[in-house]
């Protein structure tokens, strides 16, 4: 009788160690699993590990060592905001992850290619499809065009996005999620307006000129285009059936002024023509040196 009141307490004690185990923190036991809702703190441990505060990737380490990003890859072919939209409750929780899920992809695309220096030579970057995201292949053009048309409404997207390159914005070492969108999203949009090989602002004879990165380029889709039917659930455009809109500097202005200096917001598109360009990008990785 004994033997078996000892055997009953100890299993109910590990019982409750196990429930603990799932429930701290939200947290589950193997993070291959999905969590409900969709968290996203197995790309945090990437972040963590292998950006530094500079936000330089230590390619080496992280192709030496690959399990948490493959685990965070083997999550986002798993469940998205479209095979699975209930795991995803806000719309900002669907948002955090494209964002997310685009720049883990490029990390795991350049790391395919690594030892590189840069991403000149990568020739399907944009293109590549190997890897899907819930249950659908997806490029990094692709999602960039999803989130541009996300960005219609919320122009601080278009820093929260990267390819690790001199030329991009510079990767956050946050994991977004749906409540720190906002944060996140601002934090991006001040370091992306300071990197001059992001953005730039110069004088342009007698209006105030942008000069962009090429890396904007991939969100002209949805920035300038519309569906040709109206589309309730953002996360079901269809695939064709855009109509292309003109892509004009006064289009650019129009997203980027609210995030520009008092200055330049003043003399932005008062009646000035062609005023944004783009640079010649740098493709060089942002990455740690020794």
């Amino acid at each position: 009788m004994r033997a078996f009141s000892f055997a009953w307490k100890l299993t109910s004690l590990l019982t409750l160690c196990v429930i603990g185990a799932y429930a701290q923190a939200g947290r589950v036991i193997d993070d291959s699993m999905v969590t409900r809702p969709f968290r996203h703190h197995v790309w945090q441990a990437v972040l963590t590990d292998f950006v530094n505060c500079k936000a330089e990737v230590d390619f080496a380490k992280l192709r030496a060592h690959p399990k948490r990003l493959n685990d965070y890859l083997g999550q986002l072919a798993a469940c998205s905001p479209e095979n699975d939209p209930t795991a995803f409750p806000k719309a900002s929780d669907k948002t955090a992850y494209w964002i997310n899920a685009h720049n883990a992809l490029a990390l795991r695309i350049i790391l395919d290619h690594y030892p590189i220096a840069t991403t000149t030579h990568i020739t399907d970057l944009e293109t590549n499809i190997h890897y899907q995201l819930g249950g659908k292949a997806y490029s990094l053009k692709k999602i960039r065009q999803k989130l541009g048309l996300y960005a219609k409404q919320d122009p601080q997207l278009l820093f929260t996005l990267t390819d690790y390159t001199v030329g991009s914005p510079r990767i956050q070492r946050e994991a977004f999620e749906g409540s720190s969108l906002t944060r996140l999203e601002k934090q991006a949009v001040s370091e992306g307006i300071s990197n001059p090989e992001v953005i730039r602002i110069e004088k342009a004879g007698a209006c105030t000129g942008l000069q962009l990165s090429p890396f904007f380029k991939g969100y002209e889709r949805g920035l300038f285009s519309r569906p040709v039917a109206s589309v309730e659930d953002r996360d079901h455009i269809p695939e064709a059936g855009f109509v292309p809109v003109a892509l004009t500097s006064e289009g650019w202005v129009d997203h980027l002024r609210p995030f520009l200096p008092p200055a330049a917001y003043a003399r932005l598109g008062n009646g000035c023509h062609n005023a944004v360009v783009f640079m010649v990008r740098d493709k060089n990785l942002r990455q740690v040196r020794f």
